[in-house]
């Protein structure tokens, strides 16, 4: 606005100072340049700035930038073993708030490594396909839910020598995000268990 507000008394400050003998033609041209400078695209009304002003505190105001990682929550959590030696977790994660979260890696004092499963094929942070592991870094965006079925791209787990699973067992994971550390639990389900909540939904 000050920037605009100087550009906009220019003209008029230069026909204020300018000799009385100025001709009528001189001063009609620069009356008509100052009428262009007002209709040009980069001089803003008082309306105009006023909405622009609105807008722009309305967003910062529903943009919670302090907002924290309890605001994502984890629906629908399900650990069950798989074919192999490992144990697979399918789980919603559902940001409520409106700003973008970064998960940095998962972990569990129950795992000895926590990686991706990509329908039957697993990754885990021991083998060469680590990089590839989809919870790292991992964006979650506001106002938004990703899932992670057991059908697509879902949690690994490679239970350390001693750790041991019931049904219905609650199995806590810590999520780290960059903005805190989360603990939320997967509840362990024997497949048929899991084959049975899944025809459920």
């Amino acid at each position: 606005m000050t920037l605009l507000s100087k550009h906009r008394a220019l003209p008029l400050a230069l026909i204020a100072s300018a000799p009385f003998f100025f001709s009528t033609n001189v001063q009609a041209k620069a009356e008509d340049q100052n009428a262009k400078l007002s209709a040009s695209p980069t001089s803003v009304d008082t309306s105009t700035t006023t909405k622009i002003q609105k807008e722009s505190y309305s967003y910062q105001s529903h943009t919670e930038t302090n907002a924290s990682i309890d605001r994502v929550e984890l629906k629908q959590a399900l650990l069950r073993k798989s074919s192999t030696d490992l144990l697979e977790g399918s789980f919603i994660l559902k940001n409520t708030a409106n700003k973008d979260f970064l998960l940095k890696s998962i972990t569990s004092d129950q795992c000895a490594t926590v990686g991706q499963f990509q329908d039957t094929q697993a990754f885990t942070e021991e083998t060469e396909d680590a990089s590839g592991n989809i919870f790292k870094n991992l964006p979650i965006p506001r106002l938004n839910t990703i899932a992670f079925p057991f059908s697509s791209f879902h949690l690994s787990c490679l239970p350390k020598e001693k750790a041991s699973f019931v049904n219905g067992q609650e199995v806590p994971f810590i999520f780290h995000f960059k903005e805190g550390d989360k603990t939320y639990n997967f509840t362990f389900q024997t497949n048929d268990e899991t084959n049975n909540a899944q025809d459920k939904q």
